[in-house]
């Protein structure tokens, strides 16, 4: 079956390794290289080599591209205002030292060329996203101010990278001189111009017109199409293929649409990014490491003085507090996902040997191991340093980054949602709307209301809500089975959240209630109670009898006790 039996002996094994880093608490991309490593060249059993090999690094290179769309999706400079001097200033600064320390550990003390000593310097730059959030996640940090300067940093790393996948590839042509660096950094500056002209009007236009076709399949195809698309253009201009990819999020992310395509290209994203990760895996030698795990040790330890040393100093020259400092060095070594990236590109263009990207491969996965540990060590060196030094007390004060807080999440901007928002606008209750439905959610947006366009049930989105710091959540759309994933995704990971959902049918009530809502309502239900309100009192019967009658009725009705506030029997209030 040629490539379909490669693709599946890739997928297996990476879910194999998936399984693995799971059990050992590590991230997935070791688990994916690990996989990638089982089926590679250099391993005895099935493997995946030749032809099948090559395929497998192309359609990889489709990951990438869509990791890099992601990025520029999720990358909003609000996000960076917070911690705007340690993200603008330190960030760049501590590339730019970075590179420098790494080149010089290349080129004196590996002896490389200079060539492939400023590539090393680019890979040891960037850390990793993935093992720094799920570490901070593991230890009860997110959300805290900590968190908020490392994904400031991360977040400046991402776009730190963007020249250099201009800049690096031309590196080898510098003998000719400098004209084709300038003539491919004119290229960018060309593209980017035009991009930033015509793109902030094209892709927004064509992203309405399919939004309003209420397709989710043709909406996730319709950005698909971009960022790769774009991603295209570039590589046809002469530069990076990612590059582009990541110019089309940047493009889209200040438009309503950007969550909903960011959730919606997430799962091909993660499926080409496996296949990245995997191929990656599936280039690097075990037995050399071994035969060479002396220089691969001394390669690690190396990354993590130098690295984790730039790091604090960084913090402390833009003044961060020394507990914040040194929980940022003993945190931000690890080698990052794009740095895999650089890697790659540069054994792709034979400007480092295989032994050299093996070598280079293993450090980058121990630093990754090892952050956990050294998070740990963290709390300790900086008690040994108040001690010496008089240190200010540890803090672990919380962060909000948008600045909701205690609110109210509103699913739906329909006439029942527009009702609510106008209320607790009068009472000034904050709130943030979701709304999937073009018409809908225009015209809430219209009316000034905080609304997010997208389908709540896919995280992305919904985490735009910051559930994290809302009071409850209320699905105001009669329950489908679109809402089954959302309040499932809902009580998975915001376990206190409150959930208040409509039904339009007795038999939703247990599915509902399964699913861990705590309240439902069902709208026909309690149209006709108040109108059997309405018309009692009409006929003079008085409030007690009427209220204990309708209370009685609804509990019965809706067949499970607590399903609904009880109602106020002294004075007949139904809802």
């Amino acid at each position: 079956m040629g490539i379909a039996t490669d693709l599946i002996t890739v997928m297996l094994a990476a879910l194999l390794g998936a399984i693995i880093a799971r059990a050992l608490k590590q991230p997935y991309i070791l688990g994916y290289i690990l996989g990638g490593m089982l089926v590679g060249p250099y391993t005895a059993g099935p493997t995946v080599s030749g032809d099948g090999q090559h395929n497998i690094e192309l359609l990889s290179n489709i990951g990438v591209a869509l990791l890099l769309f992601a990025l520029g999706l999720d990358f909003t400079l609000k996000k960076l205002k917070p911690v705007r001097v340690i993200a603008l200033i330190g960030t760049p600064a501590q590339v730019a030292l970075t590179m420098a320390a790494g080149w010089g550990i290349a080129y004196y003390v590996l002896e490389w060329t200079s060539i492939q000593a400023v590539w090393f310097g680019a890979f040891m730059a960037f850390s990793n996203t993935m093992m720094i959030l799920k570490t901070l996640e593991n230890r009860g940090q997110m959300g805290t101010y900590i968190s908020a300067i490392m994904v400031g940093i991360l977040i400046m790393q991402d776009i730190c990278t963007i020249p250099l996948l201009v800049i690096l590839p031309t590196l080898s042509m510098v003998g000719e001189g400098l004209l084709p660096v300038a003539w491919a950094l004119g290229k960018g500056a060309l593209f980017l111009v035009a991009m930033f002209v015509l793109g902030t009007r094209l892709i927004p236009w064509v992203l309405s017109i399919v939004a309003s076709a209420q397709s989710r399949e043709l909406f996730m195809l319709a950005c698909s199409t971009i960022g790769l698309g774009v991603g295209y253009a570039t590589f046809l201009l002469g530069l990076s293929f990612p590059f582009g990819a990541f110019v089309a999020g940047v493009l889209i992310s200040e438009s309503d649409y950007a969550r909903q395509a960011l959730g919606d290209i997430a799962p091909m994203r993660d499926l080409f990014c496996m296949l990245f990760f995997a191929s990656i895996g599936m280039l690097i030698n075990f037995e050399f490491i071994i035969e060479n795990i002396i220089p691969v040790l001394e390669l690690t330890v190396a990354i993590i003085l130098v690295k984790g040393f730039i790091f604090w100093l960084v913090a402390t020259i833009l003044r961060i507090r020394q507990q914040k400092a040194l929980m940022i060095g003993f945190g931000m070594y690890s080698i990052g996902e794009l740095s895999f990236l650089l890697a790659s590109i540069a054994e792709e263009s034979q400007i480092i040997t295989d032994k050299q990207y093996s070598l280079i491969l293993a450090a980058a996965i121990l630093t990754m191991l090892l952050t956990p540990l050294t998070f740990k060590i963290a709390p300790l060196a900086y008690k040994l340093c108040k001690k010496a030094f008089r240190l200010e007390n540890i803090e672990t004060e919380s962060y909000q980054a948008s600045g909701r807080k205690d609110h109210v999440i509103i699913v739906g901007s329909g006439r029942v949602g527009v009702a609510i928002a106008s209320i607790l606008t009068e009472f000034l209750i904050p709130f943030v709307m979701i709304e999937y439905n073009l018409p809908a959610f225009l015209a809430a947006k219209q009316k000034g209301y905080p609304i997010i366009f997208g389908d709540a049930a896919v995280q992305e989105v919904y985490d735009t809500a910051d559930p994290a710091d809302a009071q409850l959540t209320l699905v105001t759309a009669p329950a489908t089975t679109g809402c089954f994933p959302l309040i499932q995704n809902i009580r998975s990971r915001y376990s206190n959240m409150k959930i208040i959902a409509s039904v339009n049918s007795d038999d939703q009530i247990e599915q509902l209630k399964a699913c861990g809502v705590d309240v439902m309502i069902n709208p026909i239900l309690e149209a006709s109670l108040e109108m059997t309100r309405l018309a009692l009192e009409h006929f003079d019967v008085e409030d007690r009898n009427i209220g204990s009658m309708l209370s009685a009725y609804r509990i019965k009705q809706y067949t499970s006790g607590q399903l609904l506030p009880q109602i106020d029997e002294t004075e007949g209030n139904s809802s």
